[in-house]
């Protein structure tokens, strides 16, 4: 009577395994579900060598943000609005670099007009097409597409590949990686640069 007893451990084992794989499928699914919805939590990229002083530091800010994000009224001073301006407009101030806003004179730059305005008229902004390599610590500027006018910091390049950090992104601060390239305006709706 030792086969019924093998027959029946033997079910069990394979049942045992055939619960496995379908959990394993399940949870490989799952995770990558999880990261196309949330494709900004992945790796901060590694810093460039080479990278100024005034590049490392605004890096570091914003990977420190990135890594534990504050609340998003934390880079508004307390504003609820769409915050990816005040996000860039923050980072580059911790860092030691304050920008002025032209219409207030503040810190803080909520607007993505504003800031291209800024860049502009401090000889800072590049529009795509004009040859400028975006570059580590560079602001990257969006144009009004169907999701709106957006802002982040470049963290690096490769190529024609950027990588950028920013808030307002899905939700929080989030990482993407992006092709750019030079035309008046290319697929991914970046308009310009704003060299750190």
């Amino acid at each position: 009577m030792a086969v019924p007893a093998q027959r029946s451990a033997g079910r069990c084992l394979a049942l045992s395994a055939s619960a496995m794989v379908v959990v394993l499928i399940f949870g490989v699914a799952g995770y990558l579900g999880w990261q196309r919805l949330n494709p900004g939590r992945g790796e901060f990229p590694g810093l460039s060598a080479g990278l100024s002083a005034r590049q490392k530091s605004i890096l570091a800010v914003a990977r420190t943000e990135w890594q534990t994000p504050g609340a998003p009224t934390r880079y508004s001073q307390g504003v609820e609005e769409e915050w990816c301006a005040d996000f860039v407009s923050w980072v580059v101030r911790k860092a030691g670099y304050p920008m002025s806003n032209p219409n207030s004179g503040s810190w803080r730059i909520p607007g993505v007009l504003t800031l291209q305005s800024y860049l502009t008229t401090t000889g800072r902004f590049h529009p795509v097409g004009d040859g400028y390599r975006p570059q580590p610590a560079d602001i990257v500027i969006y144009d009004g597409g169907s999701w709106g006018q957006h802002t982040n910091l470049v963290v690096s390049t490769r190529g024609n590949r950027i990588t950028t950090v920013g808030g307002n992104q899905n939700a929080g601060i989030g990482i993407q990686t992006i092709s750019v390239r030079e035309s008046d305006l290319n697929a991914t709706g970046v308009i310009g640069y704003g060299a750190a």
